[in-house]
């Protein structure tokens, strides 16, 4: 990897790199954890690519870049975390599909922002008018 393409990708590895960070800080507030394995892998993996794609070991790119495997190893793990973090939704009423309420003898769908009542019927496999609404909602 020459200088050039360093500094050409440098200001996109740094959005990148932000955005993974803040996923990285709510996973880790949340809990979600990164085994080491993983990072050994992924890290196995990015210097095999690196080597295949730049024609560049790994103790050039660590001197080159003046990093070291440490420093490669925890930016893994916050990309690793952030991952895991972005596929884990909030749960939230904006990520929901459908609601059943059955108190209130009510299906929604927050998709298309409708709700049908006799949910027994629903849950019985009577879904036509569900359907129908869905088809015209996407027209």
């Amino acid at each position: 990897m020459t200088d050039e393409e360093i500094d050409a990708n440098e200001a996109s590895f740094i959005d990148y790199m932000t955005t993974t960070e803040v996923l990285y800080l709510e996973g880790k507030a949340e809990g979600i954890k990164v085994e080491k394995e993983d990072i050994e892998n992924e890290y196995s993996t990015l210097m095999s690519s690196l080597q295949q794609t730049y024609n560049i070991t790994e103790d050039e790119l660590i001197n080159k870049c003046n990093i070291t495997k440490e420093d490669i190893e925890k930016e893994l793990e916050k990309e690793l975390g952030g991952a895991r973090r972005s596929q884990i939704g909030s749960a939230g009423r904006e990520e929901k599909i459908r609601t059943y309420n059955f108190p209130q003898d009510r299906v929604t769908d927050h998709r298309i922002n409708k709700s049908w009542h006799d949910i027994e019927s629903i849950m019985d496999g009577r879904i036509e008018k569900m359907i129908s609404a869905m088809g015209k909602a996407q027209s």
